[in-house]
């Protein structure tokens, strides 16, 4: 508890506190906690520094996490710190979006009524920046910060009057929720779910590793973790049935924002899927490059991976080194799937580029779980053992980005055309099914056992061929409209970019864009 200074007392303590705040050392065993002090909306951010004993197996120190975009460098907010006699003893520099964070989330004051401080732990402001060793360190137990905060504080950096409304909506979804939503309400979710905390790398793990007493902050509105989790998913059924009322441009855009955020909000990583992480925050952002790899430390423990912010360790250098520790620990091959031959050397993944998510949506896998042989020459060339299973005769045009249903739809028949020049009814049948089956992945009810969600084979064909020449519909009135829309929107999310291919024996693929006939 404290007593908060008068206004007047306040501004000559803002009037001596110029200099820089000097961090002190943490020992190994420490972080750093924000004490945030109480004040109005339009009033100084003061705080005071603390280091706390950080041992989770004994008892970790309360705090809550914040979860925030740094965002641009721009314009810069002053943070006050202060000492134990609220003496400013230096300030801080912080950027725009934390500083509003942290004036919405600081209890207000009360004409001089004692409030309690509020404990934060926030990355730029808890870790010196400046000192990389520290900040490798910090990097390396940010995964326990989060997991042991009594509260994580998801920060949406849209402050805009459409994120009340957005909220509103969510928090008010059921499944027998009937009511249509107009344009103004799916502007607002759209201006919601487009918000760039969604696509940071590191919202991953602080997401997953959050308790259920988790909080969206935007502004003063106020999520719970459920609300938010249950919002998703009722909105993501809702948006089967009821066509959003946007443009076909925009209602693309609204089902990409919404697949990414329900894929951060709704799924929980495999145990040590380092790699399935990897593919799926390709699109994230990131300010250090290094950081794809660095930022998801947290949700793995197989890999001896140890951050270096030095500048003699490019990114390059980091992708190279996870690529190799990831041969050696799992020994399997499957890495190599997200390579598009780039000079990293061209078996090291770029995660600089997105690239589609192969192998992530299927449940095929080339290699399997066999051991892989391999060596890695001083000169870092890859030698590996492999089979020849055919050679690439053609390949068509990729699925678009951000594919409407139509795109999809009109994609699969250029595909068809390519595929079967002559026509599909100059191919047998099974020429034809093996085709429908290499782009379900898998995902068909023949494959999967006691599965009576997935389409079956001649359903899923019925889809892809709809208005090809030379076909007729096996039972097309037993196939709904709805189940015609929900197959076409998995597509759309998991096959951006995805080519089909044929070999010179006839077998189908589907390949990313760096296959090449002749492969």
């Amino acid at each position: 508890m404290i007593q908060v200074p008068s206004a007047s007392q306040t501004s000559e303590v803002m009037s001596s506190g110029t200099t820089n705040f000097v961090y002190k050392p943490l020992s190994q065993d420490e972080i750093r906690v924000l004490l945030l002090l109480p004040g109005d909306l339009g009033s100084p951010l003061r705080a005071q520094i603390t280091h706390r004993h950080f041992d989770p197996s004994v008892s970790p120190p309360e705090y809550e996490a914040m979860s925030y975009v740094w965002g641009e460098l721009g314009e810069t907010a002053t943070l006050h710190i202060l000492n134990d006699d609220l003496n400013d003893i230096g300030t801080i520099q912080i950027r725009q979006n934390l500083a509003s964070a942290l004036r919405h989330i600081r209890h207000h004051t009360n004409d001089g009524h004692m409030l309690q401080t509020r404990s934060l732990w926030c990355d730029a402001v808890c870790i010196n920046q400046s000192n990389l060793t520290e900040r490798a360190a910090q990097v390396q137990r940010m995964g326990a910060i989060y997991r042991h905060a009594q509260r994580v504080i998801f920060w949406l950096s849209a402050e805009d009057e459409d994120v009340p409304r957005a909220m509103n909506i969510l928090r008010n979804f059921a499944p027998d929720f009937d009511r249509q939503l107009t344009v103004a309400d799916w502007r607002s979710l759209i201006t919601l779910l487009a918000d760039a905390w969604f696509r940071r790398v590191w919202i991953r793990q602080e997401i997953w590793l959050a308790n259920n007493s988790a909080l969206f902050q935007s502004g003063d509105c106020k999520l719970s973790w459920d609300e938010f989790c249950n919002g998703l998913k009722h909105l993501r059924s809702y948006t089967v049935d009821h066509q959003p009322a946007l443009d076909e441009e925009s209602q693309g855009y609204f089902r990409e924002i919404l697949e990414t955020a329900c894929d951060v909000a709704l799924s929980k990583p495999r145990v040590n899927s380092f790699l399935y992480m990897l593919v799926m925050t390709r699109h994230c952002e990131c300010e250090d490059e290094r950081d794809r790899v660095y930022g998801l430390l947290g949700l793995q423990d197989l890999l001896q991976i140890h951050p270096d912010y030095s500048e003699t360790k490019s990114a390059r250098d980091v992708y190279f080194d996870y690529t190799e520790n990831y041969l050696r620990t799992v020994s399997i091959a499957n890495i190599l799937s997200m390579c598009e031959m780039a000079d990293n050397p061209s078996w090291v993944p770029d995660l600089t580029v997105p690239v589609p998510s192969l192998g992530v949506y299927g449940i095929g896998s080339a290699s399997s779980n066999t051991k892989t042989v391999y060596s890695i020459s001083a000169d870092r060339k890859l030698t590996i053992a492999v089979t020849h299973v055919g050679t690439i005769a053609r390949k068509t045009s990729s699925m678009p980005p951000r594919p409407s249903l139509e795109d999809v739809q009109r994609t699969f028949a250029s595909w068809v055309a390519d595929s079967f020049p002559q026509g599909i009814q100059a191919h047998d049948g099974a020429t034809v099914d093996d085709m429908v089956a290499t782009i379900a992945r898998g995902h068909l009810r023949e494959d999967i056992a006691f599965d009576n969600t997935s389409l079956e084979l001649w359903q899923l064909r019925d889809i892809l061929l709809s208005g090809v020449p030379g076909h007729s519909p096996q039972q097309s009135s037993d196939l709904e409209a709805a189940s015609r829309s929900r197959a076409l929107d998995v597509f759309s999310k998991s096959m951006t970019g995805m080519h089909l291919v044929r070999t010179t024996s006839g077998k189908f693929a589907l390949g990313t864009g760096a296959a090449r006939e002749g492969d």
